[in-house]
């Protein structure tokens, strides 16, 4: 009886049916974390302020409402007068302008962001398996082990926050096409696929991008030390990536991105435990490098480490260059400041040159990502290939429960998160009368206030975003933040004006006639009269405690 279940776990398969496979326990486990309602963007959570996910809404609220313009990307309205951009809100631009092709027929209110999310977390099932079926294991035992293993990682289920960085399966594509072009008889003609792949990265995420450039980038130099390209391509190919960046970049409106600069690297870094450690932090910014194997994977490598090290030998040897990429940037996410735990273990200059990488790529701790997926699937692959098929069928299976025992807590507390109702500081339908009887909110920066009134901010980003009416503060990355509150200047027509209550601005400047009513957080001023509002109700109940 073991015998034939062992038999048909292992045997081939179609790959076909493997994406099937791979793809439910994907979609399985984004229905338990969000639910229908969540993924149809209509649960509770997508009103909250309390996660960056309303920034992305509210980016792809503006976009969609304006016109189409240059550069692409660029939105007026948000973070108005200079406006922003749909790269750096989150907003995934990739379906941001597929959206805006068809917004007339899309429902008031639509967001794309749960669809996302399932899509991301089937994808990163299939894309595992896909890898797995590529280095020549085809079969349910790959799709089942492969995909879990794959799900249950903490680098995905933390990602939560930004959504746009949950398509961690673009890293795996990379790996994929790059082990497919090594194998192929003509790798120079595959070439085009890691253009396809990078420009889909690119209108995704910026991070994303770059992690897929360097894997891209690291399999063309291989083929070239290997004599399978001639180094004429190889250059070609990297000045081709870099002059095609920089006119993505700029026909994109990102240009302003990668110009500014950014504070935070160092912080936002990698532990050094955070491989085989939960969610270590010393720095306050560390999550951003949570990427916590399970011990599913660590027990796998721990048994492959020492019965499979001439196979884990002959593979650096077969993939030299792609493995010191993936190293090189796990070096680049533990920063020139390295903790183990809350020790720190040392602080480095940088050179020049490394200075303007980390102002603009400063949450460092992402760049484990690839180490990860390398991990994941060296451990599975190791084991397949090294150990008999009844010995590898019990260690891939044993592997498999510890790793769904010591995750489960995680993706529990990720549910909870998505599945809950955050409460908020204002009344939602007492702003949204006052904010549609208006052309312009005026608001603080959301980073030169507190972080309490940070997130009633939010909630006048997005109320304002579901009325269509520019606001000058926007809570995103790489934007300018002019901390003076600016209140002197008179009040415009149209304009309705929230002070916080920390600001200690001047409400009205020269305007003695202006309407303003107080709250608990600030207060809030027109020139003209607050009709059909009921201006006693402007605080929600969370308001007062």
């Amino acid at each position: 009886m073991v015998s034939a279940v062992v038999t048909w776990l292992n045997a081939d398969r179609k790959p076909a049916a493997l994406y099937v496979v791979a793809g439910s326990l994907g979609f399985a486990l984004a229905w338990y974390l969000l639910g229908w309602e969540g993924i149809h963007g209509t649960s509770d959570y997508w009103s909250t302020t309390h996660n960056d996910s309303v920034h992305s809404i509210a980016g792809l609220r503006y976009y969609l409402s304006e016109g189409w313009g240059w550069p692409l990307l660029h939105i007026d309205s948000y973070g108005y007068p200079n406006g922003t951009n749909v790269i750096i809100t989150d907003s995934v631009p990739l379906l941001a302008v597929t959206a805006k092709l068809f917004r007339g027929v899309l429902p008031a209110g639509f967001h794309y962001f749960g669809y996302w999310m399932a899509l991301c977390f089937v994808m990163q099932a299939v894309t595992i398996v896909w890898l797995l079926v590529v280095l020549g294991w085809r079969s349910y035992a790959a799709a089942l082990v492969g995909a879990t293993m794959a799900l249950l990682q903490t680098a995905l289920l933390t990602r939560f926050f930004h959504v746009a960085l949950l398509a961690q399966f673009l890293i795996v594509m990379a790996f994929i096409v790059g082990v497919r072009i090594t194998r192929s008889n003509g790798p120079g003609r595959q070439l085009r696929w890691f253009v396809v792949l990078l420009l889909a990265a690119f209108f995704v995420h910026l991070y994303l991008y770059a992690m897929v450039a360097v894997v891209a980038t690291a399999f063309v130099a291989q083929l070239g030390y290997r004599d399978r390209l001639q180094w004429s391509t190889v250059w070609g190919w990297v000045i081709g990536l870099a002059s095609g960046s920089l006119v993505l970049v700029v026909a994109s409106g990102a240009i302003d991105a990668a110009l500014s600069s950014a504070g935070g690297f160092g912080t936002y870094s990698m532990n050094l435990l955070a491989l085989v450690v939960k969610e270590p932090d010393a720095t306050g910014g560390q999550y951003e490098g949570f990427s916590y194997l399970g011990l599913g994977v660590i027990s796998l490598l721990a048994v492959n480490i020492y019965w499979s090290r001439p196979m884990i030998k002959r593979a650096f040897r077969t993939y030299l260059l792609p493995m010191l990429a993936v190293v090189a940037m796990a070096v680049y996410a533990l920063s020139n400041r390295v903790w183990l735990g809350e020790s720190s273990l040392v602080s480095l200059p940088y050179l020049g040159p490394m200075d303007w990488v980390a102002d603009r790529f400063r949450a460092s701790g992402r760049f484990v990502w690839p180490l990860v997926y390398v991990l994941v699937v060296g451990a599975i692959y190791l084991t397949v290939r090294r150990f008999r098929s009844r010995t590898a069928t019990a260690l891939l299976l044993g592997a498999l429960a510890l790793q769904a025992i010591d995750l489960t807590g995680t993706a529990q507390v990720t549910h909870d998160v998505l599945r809950d109702s955050e409460s908020q500081y204002l009344q939602a339908d007492t702003w949204a009368h006052l904010i549609e009887q208006h052309s312009l909110l005026r608001v603080s920066q959301p980073g030169c206030v507190s972080p309490r009134t940070q997130l009633a901010s939010a909630e006048l980003e997005r109320l304002a975003a579901l009325e269509g009416v520019p606001i000058t503060a926007a809570a995103v990355a790489r934007r300018e933040q002019t901390c003076e509150p600016g209140y002197q200047q008179p009040l415009e027509n149209g304009e309705l004006r929230v002070v916080w209550a920390e600001d200690n601005g001047t409400l009205r400047g020269d305007a003695a006639d202006a309407y303003c009513a107080d709250f608990r957080l600030g207060t809030v001023c027109s020139l003209q009269p607050f009709r059909g509002a009921d201006m006693n109700g402007l605080d929600s109940p969370a308001a007062t405690n």
